[in-house]
């Protein structure tokens, strides 16, 4: 116990001995009255990121002829705001707090007022991908960036057609001239899945106009086999009979063995097994924003993906092959729609819908 004491003691002694971290400065940015990203006038103020930076009590910026500084407007741990004081010039800013002092790795220019912008002007906007797919993973990446005096609470919409808005977004005070971004996973506002088409999005300041900053074809379905394939003949067709009286209820279509397979949709997996009678290696997966389940069979070997799994669009989920009943057969994938969910009422022919997305996929 004494031990353990005398341990205690010489552990706080440490610390105490150690003291508050030194601040680490990483970079410097324009928060008001600003003309650049790092570029402001005297009174406007500017936003020091780093480390172990909530201990800071004054934060000191180039001065001619001698430095001049300023107790922080506010102090966090990750970031420190201060005004910029009378008799400051361009340079690189410093704070100093318990633990020591850090200088900027990066200029902050001080310009005349008359250098300040009139209102917002949106500077770039990018979508990518152009052709972009429902529930795939990672979305559609809109990139913009806008000029402004300071900082301002946005607006990002996304609009079919002329004015049709179906998703909106604010994002309260973003920094002028920094590069931003946001997601779409192609679902409206209403949390329902966004219907095939075109699309564009508009960024402007909160409660003003909106201005364009790219576009995007979104497609709900992909095809799922990423490779050279053949649909057959009559007997791959939907309906085709089969031994035992049964008739087909999906669609094969030949590739390679070993071609990769992707989800048509995303969703979530509702089995995945093997089957040696008639399916073989096999996987169904609950469509995301539908009522159908959408089976893949035959596949070389089993997914990674297990019952309960989330799924998106696009995700290689397996290979084609010819296990099960289709041993003795060429490669391919058979493919069912299932509208009311797997073995509930009656699949529907797929071929249709999987001509019209090899179209695009």
């Amino acid at each position: 116990m004494c031990a353990g004491a005398a341990g205690g003691a010489a552990g706080s002694a440490e610390s105490a001995a150690a003291g508050p971290p030194q601040p680490k400065l990483k970079r410097v940015q324009c928060l008001v009255h600003c003309a650049g990203l790092r570029q402001t006038t005297v009174g406007g103020r500017a936003r020091l990121s780093g480390h172990h930076l909530a201990g800071v009590t004054e934060v000191t910026f180039p001065g001619d002829p001698a430095d001049v500084s300023t107790p922080p407007d506010s102090a966090e741990r990750s970031a420190v705001t201060a005004t910029v004081p009378a008799g400051a010039v361009s340079g690189r800013p410093s704070v100093l707090g318990p633990g020591g002092g850090d200088r900027s790795p990066q200029p902050l220019r001080i310009v005349d007022p008359s250098e300040l912008p009139q209102g917002f002007k949106l500077i770039d906007g990018k979508a990518r991908p152009r052709r972009a797919f429902f529930d795939e993973r990672g979305g559609v990446h809109l990139r913009y960036r806008f000029k402004a005096a300071e900082a301002t609470s946005i607006r990002v919409e996304v609009v079919r057609g002329k004015h049709h808005v179906i998703r909106t977004w604010r994002k309260p005070d973003q920094l002028p001239f920094a590069r931003h971004s946001r997601t779409w996973d192609g679902l409206e506002g209403d949390g329902d899945a966004a219907d095939d088409g075109r699309y564009r999005f508009r960024v402007g300041p909160f409660g003003g106009r909106g201005y364009g900053a790219g576009r995007v074809h979104l497609y709900g379905y992909r095809f799922p086999i990423r490779g050279p394939h053949s649909y057959g003949g009559a007997l791959q067709r939907f309906g085709a009979p089969r031994s035992g009286g049964r008739i087909h209820e999906g669609q094969d279509t030949y590739a390679n063995c070993g071609t990769p397979l992707e989800a048509a949709r995303g969703g979530e997996v509702q089995r995945e097994g093997y089957d040696a009678r008639l399916l073989g290696n096999f996987i169904v997966i609950d469509g995301f924003k539908t009522q159908s389940d959408f089976l893949y069979a035959h596949m070389v070997s089993r997914s990674h993906f297990h019952d309960g799994d989330r799924v998106h669009t696009g995700d290689r989920i397996g290979s084609v092959g010819k296990t099960g009943n289709a041993r003795t057969t060429p490669c391919h994938l058979h493919f069912e729609i299932w509208p009311h969910g797997w073995h509930h009422g009656s699949p529907i022919d797929p071929l249709p819908l999987l001509r019209r997305w090899d179209r695009w996929s």
